[in-house]
């Protein structure tokens, strides 16, 4: 995660890895490690990155833990994220991926001393898995969905899948965690579907399976979600905690 000190200011410690953030630093927080910090009359933004955009910007994410962004050389990834926060309401799904890509030359942009070919060898890199991620987004309801039918599909050799994905636990690990967070959301904005309609729909192989990936996934079922979801009103403070505990226990 990437935060930053809007207002006041915010202090860490040995577990955080830094010692004081003021107002217009960022710090990077690794959500695999621990880490406590304490807030003094700060307003912050703080914004979930996955690991593989920061793979991209920075290389490995070894050492970012505790990592200080501070000014000259934050200040642009402080006004991205700025914006970011102003026009959330009005942005539409399909402008995430570009959005992606802008932060991980923003990202890139703070890195002292980059090799330019190692940078450009990243950005490739996650340009083709992105490639392949939103193909498998496409086809989520395609129950032959594969390494085999992706393979064919984006030109992608299998092996070279293989390599792109070795480290997030294969295409297959993919797909299915990319269904998962497509029911969830679909869960989030209170389908009303039928639960073998969503199965279908999301390319499970029937009302069972989907329960039981589901709790393998996020330790509740699809039924307890939505049962969870439909006892709070949309918007309200439990609405989003529920979403929030869920979120953490991908990240935890």
């Amino acid at each position: 995660m990437i935060s930053l000190v809007l207002e006041g200011r915010v202090t860490g410690g040995a577990a955080s890895g830094f010692a004081v953030a003021e107002a217009g630093d960022a710090f990077i927080a690794d959500t695999r490690r621990a880490t406590r910090t304490e807030a003094h009359e700060a307003r912050m933004i703080t914004v979930s990155v996955a690991r593989s955009v920061m793979e991209a910007a920075l290389g490995s994410t070894n050492g970012l833990h505790g990592r200080l962004l501070t000014s000259p050389q934050n200040l642009m990834l402080a006004d991205y994220l700025v914006s970011l926060v102003r026009r959330a309401d009005a942005l539409e799904p399909g402008a995430m991926p570009g959005l992606g890509r802008a932060l991980i030359e923003i990202l890139g942009s703070i890195q002292t001393s980059p090799r330019r070919s190692t940078a450009q060898s990243r950005r490739q890199t996650f340009s083709r898995r992105e490639l392949v991620e939103q193909h498998i987004d496409a086809s989520l309801a395609d129950p032959h969905l594969s390494v085999d039918s992706v393979a064919a599909d984006t030109g992608i050799s299998r092996s070279a899948l293989y390599r792109l994905f070795e480290q997030h636990g294969g295409v297959a690990r993919q797909i299915r965690k990319r269904r998962l967070a497509a029911l969830r959301s679909a869960l989030d904005r209170r389908d009303a579907a039928l639960p073998e309609v969503l199965a279908r729909h999301y390319g499970f192989d029937d009302e069972r399976q989907m329960e039981r990936l589901f709790l393998e996934e996020f330790g509740q079922s699809a039924s307890g979600y939505r049962q969870a979801v439909a006892a709070v009103e949309a918007g309200e403070p439990e609405d989003s905690r529920l979403r929030w505990r869920t979120w953490l226990s991908e990240v935890t």
